[in-house]
């Protein structure tokens, strides 16, 4: 199904938000890459104008294109995953990189090859960061169902 116009601006803002902490605050997104992937996030990557350059590591330049330019991290944040703090279960919530609440899980998502799904990033440090519009990180997130 398509996203939606909401769904897509959603994404924008938190690629934006995510791109800004990390600046603000160096180390504060955790990332797990998906190691099947990097050919395919250096194919979305150069088609909006970023290439790799030619000694430079494939997987290190797809991750620093996505925590410095919003353009590279709002195209690929359509195949990660955000991972936030244990809830009172133990359990893990998960949204897809629109925001959009999917499930929560005891253990982080292992990845297979036979996945679209780039990084795995771990949000929780920075769910309560102060972002544009007075809200917190957490609220531009679809509310997790306990």
């Amino acid at each position: 199904m398509p996203a939606t116009f909401e769904q897509l601006q959603r994404k924008q803002r938190i690629a934006k938000e995510l791109v800004r902490i990390e600046t603000e605050r160096p180390g504060s997104i955790r990332m797990k890459p998906n190691p099947w992937c990097c050919s395919f996030a250096l194919d979305h990557l150069a088609e909006i104008g970023y290439k790799k350059p030619f000694l430079a590591s494939r997987q290190q330049f797809a991750i620093d294109c996505f925590l410095t330019y919003p353009d590279a991290c709002d195209r690929l944040l359509t195949y990660c995953f955000l991972v936030g703090e244990r809830n009172s279960q133990g359990l893990l919530p998960l949204w897809n990189g629109f925001g959009d609440y999917k499930a929560s899980w005891s253990t982080l998502p292992q990845f297979q090859g036979n996945e679209s799904i780039i990084y795995v990033l771990g949000v929780a440090p920075v769910l309560f960061f102060p972002v544009d519009g007075g809200i917190l990180f957490y609220q531009l997130l679809e509310p997790a169902s306990e």
